[in-house]
């Protein structure tokens, strides 16, 4: 494993996203927020699947949309040059949304499109509260 620190230009999560499209090596990456415990391999390959699957022209990246509209960017997939060529549009005050405006094509997955393992691993924790609710329904 290696670690990589988030540009020092930058803040916030998109940081991180180019921060790891600068290193990795291959031509894709999957990113996922620190805040998802309930990441599920069998969801990631899913995502992997959906853009093996564009025959014709792949997408800059798969993004899971929940049933309100949400975007969960921070369990997606990324073509890492569709990330480094937008470099220049990566700033402070620009949402993940914006960012992913500048893209040509975003697969906007729907999780009810989507098995229900996704909507598990899209969970995003934030209190302590949040875990322990998660937590018990995981048990029942």
């Amino acid at each position: 494993m290696r670690f990589v620190l988030d540009d020092n230009s930058l803040a916030g999560p998109l940081s991180g996203l180019l921060s790891a499209c600068e290193a990795a090596p291959t031509p894709w990456i999957f990113a996922v927020g620190c805040d998802m415990p309930l990441l599920d391999p069998r969801a990631v390959r899913e995502l992997w699947t959906r853009v093996a699957n564009h025959a014709e022209r792949a997408p800059e990246a798969v993004v899971p949309v929940s049933r309100r509209g949400r975007r969960e960017p921070l369990h997606a997939v990324y073509r890492r040059s569709a990330v480094i060529s937008h470099r220049n549009s990566v700033s402070d005050e620009r949402s993940f949304n914006a960012f992913l405006a500048e893209f040509d094509h975003v697969d906007y997955a729907e999780l009810n499109e989507l098995p229900q393992l996704i909507r598990l691993s899209t969970t995003n924790i934030n209190t302590v509260a949040e875990l322990e609710h998660v937590t018990e329904r995981q048990r029942e």
